[in-house]
């Protein structure tokens, strides 16, 4: 990756979840970025733990993903963007032991995994769970620590 500031947690692919609702919105967003010296994203949209329990659906949601990011991509085709676009999933750990051998759920690949909760503490089994991806040789990445009780 580039050298500049890379923005580990950003919602720009268009139409999948909370974040840009459009190309347009997305396009916009990137050119913020890169105006404030973003050189690379990872775009993390939400994505179910549970969802990998059930292989259709999880299936389903990672080609809406991958056709949501394809639209995007041929969108900045052709007018380049100075920001690189890497993907990944911002991961609910809803499910004790997620299978995360799909690169696509994972922060451009890597072996980091951007994973959150529901609600805003921690629930009592949260070590356990970042524990269990620690073992299968993943290094959680927690979003939005700030908005969980009791975390400084």
């Amino acid at each position: 990756m580039s050298a500049g500031i890379i923005d580990l947690h950003v919602h720009v692919i268009p139409g999948v979840d909370d974040g840009a609702q459009d190309l347009e919105e997305a396009v916009a967003a990137l050119e913020v970025l890169a105006a404030s010296g973003v050189e690379t994203v990872v775009a993390t949209p939400h994505f179910a733990a549970a969802t990998l329990e059930r292989v259709g659906a999880s299936l389903r949601r990672l080609e809406e993903l991958d056709d949501a990011l394809a639209r995007l991509q041929a969108r900045l085709a052709g007018d380049p963007s100075p920001v690189r676009i890497e993907r990944g999933v911002e991961l609910k750990l809803d499910a004790p032991q997620p299978e995360l051998a799909d690169p696509r759920l994972r922060l451009a690949g890597t072996e980091f995994v951007l994973v959150e909760f529901t609600g805003l503490t921690l629930p009592p089994f949260a070590g356990n769970q970042l524990r269990a991806l620690r073992n299968a040789g993943w290094r959680p990445v927690l979003a939005h620590p700030e908005r969980y009780f009791g975390v400084a």
